[in-house]
């Protein structure tokens, strides 16, 4: 079981990482934004935590996770549901665009 969720864990920081416009791709997909998520998602129940966010991208440190976490949320927006605080696939979505979007004006690529 815990090398399956390694693995889960590398795939996504795989896809992550692939994704991300220091690596030359100009923006993610909707679809690969989904199967995002839905990797990090590990209980499935439509809310990202921190937690599974953080533990989604062990490579980088807690620390630095957690603080990529709440820049995404606080871009996107968290929901809360049955007394669990996160975002769900649009709001992970939202924040990504979000991003996305504030790079380019950094970058002059708008």
């Amino acid at each position: 079981m815990r090398m399956w969720t390694m693995l889960l864990s590398l795939a996504v920081l795989c896809l992550v990482a692939t994704n991300a416009p220091a690596c030359g791709k100009k923006h993610h997909s909707h679809s690969s934004q989904a199967t995002s998520f839905s990797a990090m998602d590990t209980n499935h129940d439509g809310i990202l935590t921190q937690a599974e966010f953080v533990a989604a991208h062990f490579n980088v440190g807690a620390t630095k996770a957690a603080k990529f976490y709440n820049n995404l949320a606080t871009l996107g927006g968290t929901t809360t549901r049955n007394g669990v605080t996160g975002m769900t696939v649009q709001q992970f979505k939202a924040a990504q665009k979000a991003k996305k979007q504030a790079y380019s004006k950094k970058s002059g690529t708008a």
